[in-house]
């Protein structure tokens, strides 16, 4: 948190002053910084608790069962027609096992048939689909079951997954082994940590097939110990390559003794090396018991000895003692937590300099010089705002410098396609009225009329109207009332009379350049 408020007091002291202090919302910084200070705390607190880690168990299928086909009709009603439909759906087979624990998985029938011969049973069972139904049931199909029977020759072992609590995996230097590259996997086989009893480049002999029998029968009848036992075998490898799997396991940090064994073409044993999670003592033992054995099958042989050391020396890991790990948040963390929040709430709170403002300010003061230099100020920083030009233009105007109005008016049409509708029909009319003021009759009316065709703006019908009932342009006056169906010959006569200030101010421009209608223009461009 330090290292949070150094930086961002960094970005406090030196950024503004380079961007400027107006054009930075203060505000952004402060909130921005709180915020980043506020997410890097929040991922502390995730880091502090305890992370999920996973542990697969051995254990042994107490039935099968297999669920016949059934069909149920769903009603449905439209509801704006009440009109009544009925759907029919046909639910499939279906097959599954449930474990010692009370888990049940989904299988295939196959494996369903091969439960049903080694338990010797199987029975016809009740079963009531009213439960998931959303309907009417019109064929209900029944449920079979085979039942383990109790003998140890008829024992289907099967893993389950587990996820407990790991606080050792939230620290980053506790026992964490650097992270292997795609290359040194797909070189040294390596695989990840699964159901699976004997892994490894060995595995395809009957001495591997035997050894993994008996492991699955360990696993499953002393699972009360939180207890899996692996073997990994690899032929013709080096004794450096037992450390690829601890690296790849990451030390298991789950409740596995995993031991490497490296065989020969004779499948004679020429080393081993075996690791475990808090288990150091058991490790060394199980490792001296199997580098003294001559042939892979004598582990199966002798598997009695390898339990004996198990059951004296192996100990449940008690992951509480290591409740003082703490996550440190990374440094990278910090300073992309607290530069991504800033950016995000400086740019909610950053504004331009306030020299609009500042210009509307002096106008309703009656200083129109100061209000034209607040706005050439404003231009300096930003050359393209068309509503800028358009507002200095119209200052120009007022004071009939008609050939700055118009530079200003011109560059803010240019840049209008930029800035919303209602402001850019405003300055195609300013454009149009100076021109109407300079006797430029023609091309007043073509401004109007861009802004009546382009952007549909109401209130230049008006103006155009008056323009053209001062030149007497009666068949001008009539086409605009046909082109325009939406206003009648009368609607434009009675909204340009209510009006009086708009039009006074556009058509009279000398009695009324103090008035209302200036600033209501000046609002209205702003």
């Amino acid at each position: 948190m330090v290292i949070a408020f150094i930086y961002a007091l960094c970005f406090l002291l030196i950024v503004p002053p380079l961007m400027g202090w107006e054009s930075l919302g203060i505000l952004g910084i402060v909130v921005g910084s709180i915020c980043a200070w506020i997410i890097i705390g929040i991922a502390k607190a995730f880091e502090s608790e305890k992370v999920q880690d996973e542990e697969i168990l051995g254990t042994y299928v107490t039935e099968a069962r297999y669920y016949e086909p059934w069909t149920e009709k769903i009603k449905h009603e439209d509801e704006e027609t009440k009109e009544v439909t009925y759907e029919i759906v046909e639910h499939e087979e279906e097959w599954e096992i449930t474990v010692a624990e009370g888990d049940s998985f989904p299988i295939d029938e196959e494996r369903y048939k091969q439960y049903v011969e080694i338990f010797g049973n199987e029975e016809e069972d009740y079963v009531d689909h009213e439960l998931e139904a959303e309907g009417e049931i019109i064929e209900s199909g029944s449920c079979f079951v085979t039942e383990w029977p109790g003998t140890f020759d008829t024992v289907c072992y099967e893993y389950v997954h587990r996820s407990y609590k790991n606080p050792i995996l939230k620290g980053s230097n506790v026992y964490e082994s650097e992270k292997l590259t795609e290359e040194d996997i797909k070189k040294y086989h390596l695989v990840k940590y699964g159901e699976m009893s004997v892994y490894g480049t060995a595995r395809d002999k009957d001495d591997a097939w035997e050894l993994s029998s008996k492991l699955d029968e360990y696993n499953c009848w002393f699972r009360e110990k939180n207890i899996k036992l692996n073997f990994i075998l690899l032929k013709n490898a080096k004794s450096t390559q037992a450390m690829f799997w601890q690296q790849y396991w990451q030390n298991g940090k789950r409740n596995t003794i995993n031991a490497v064994v490296g065989i020969n073409d004779e499948r004679k044993i020429e080393w081993a090396h075996v690791f475990g999670w808090q288990n150091e003592a058991v490790c060394i033992k199980l490792r001296n018991f199997i580098a003294g054995l001559d042939k892979l099958s004598d582990i199966t042989l002798n598997f009695n000895k390898a339990e004996e050391i198990l059951q004296k020396n192996y100990k449940v890991p008690d992951f509480k003692q290591y409740d003082f790990v703490q996550g440190q948040f990374p440094l990278k963390g910090v300073i992309i937590s607290l530069t991504v929040c800033l950016v995000i709430f400086c740019g909610l709170f950053c504004r331009p300099p306030q020299y609009q403002d500042r210009a509307c300010h002096h106008i309703v003061e009656g200083n129109y010089d100061l209000a034209k230099n607040e706005l050439r100020k404003h231009l300096s920083k930003y050359p393209e705002d068309a509503i800028a030009l358009n507002n200095l233009g119209v200052l120009h105007f007022r004071d009939k410098q008609f050939e700055d109005a118009e530079v200003f008016l011109s560059r803010a049409v240019e840049k209008s396609e930029l800035i919303a509708d209602d402001n850019a029909a405003s300055i195609y009319r300013n454009r149009g009225t100076l021109y109407r003021e300079t006797n430029r009759n023609k091309e007043a009316i073509v401004d109007y009329k861009k802004s009546i065709e382009k952007y549909h703006a109401t209130k230049s019908y008006c103006i155009l109207y008056r323009l053209y009932k001062d030149l007497g342009y009666k068949k001008s006056i009539w086409a605009l009332r046909k082109k325009y169906e939406n206003y009648t010959y009368r609607e434009l006569k009675e909204d340009c009379e209510s009006d009086e200030d708009q039009v006074t101010f556009l058509m009279d421009y000398a009695d009324a350049i103090e008035g209302r209608g200036f600033m209501r223009l000046i609002n209205s461009s702003f």
